[in-house]
Formats: C-alpha cells, sequence, structure tokens
C-alpha cells in the first residue's frame, strides 16, 4: 500500500483553516459560526469552489452554496421584513351583488363586526376605506 499523499492547499484556505481550528478549539458547545469566517469561507469558494472549500473546512456543502449564491444572509443583514399591504383593493367592475357582506376590523384588542345584506361591494368598498382610515 502506498502512502496516501493530500492535495496541495492554496495559502489562502490553508490560513483560513487555520482560523476555523483555532475558532472550534476555544467555542462554546452549540455557538454558531462567526460572521467574519463565513465571509473569509464565501469569498474562498466564490474563488476556489464550494465544495474544495466546505470539505477542507468542515463546512456544509449546502450552506456555503447558498451564501456564495447570495441567499445565505442572516436575519440581521437582511433587515426588516416588508409589512403586508395595508389596503387591498378588489376590482368593482366584475362584482355582483352579494346576499350577505360581513366587514370585520381588528385592532388592539377592539374588533368591529358589520353584517350588511343587499348591498353590492362597490357600495361597500367606501365605507370600508373610511373605517380603515378612522383606526390609524
Amino acid at each position: 500500500m502506498g502512502r496516501r499523499v493530500s492535495p496541495r492547499i492554496a495559502p489562502g484556505l490553508a490560513e483560513l483553516q487555520g482560523r476555523f481550528a483555532v475558532w472550534r478549539s476555544n467555542k462554546r458547545r452549540g455557538a454558531r459560526i462567526p460572521e467574519d469566517l463565513w465571509q473569509a469561507a464565501t469569498a474562498l469558494a466564490e474563488e476556489l469552489g464550494v465544495s474544495q472549500v466546505s470539505q477542507t473546512l468542515g463546512l456544509s456543502y449546502h450552506t456555503l452554496k447558498r451564501r456564495v449564491l447570495g441567499n445565505g444572509t442572516t436575519e440581521t443583514q437582511r433587515g426588516p421584513e416588508t409589512p403586508p399591504p395595508a389596503f387591498i383593493e378588489f376590482p368593482l367592475e366584475d362584482v355582483m351583488p352579494t346576499a350577505q357582506c360581513v366587514v370585520e376590523f381588528e385592532r388592539a384588542g377592539f374588533k368591529l363586526t358589520i353584517r350588511l345584506t343587499n348591498h353590492r361591494l362597490d357600495e361597500v368598498a367606501p365605507l370600508v376605506e373610511e373605517l380603515w382610515r378612522a383606526g390609524r
């Protein structure tokens, strides 16, 4: 049996491998990989390839690939989520008369329910808009 020769590791990757080794030897159980190490690994993966970097550093291939593609950012990097729309408009030209319409508003422990019969949506929509504005 011959001696197994390990492939040459790029200098930047070898340096980062050392940084990961230091972090792993000092980390608390369950600690997440610091963002600066992820950023360095991502930059090297863009240059050397995800497979080589993930294998050398002992990282998840799929997690590193997501980060390389730009989909692996953390919650704090993404910023706040876009709030849902405040008002949804219905196309009134296609609306048929309704037998009953229920309008409900709920805010900070206050709930208002209005039941209307034999009204068209184009007659109810202005009421809903006015109630929405008044509740702000």
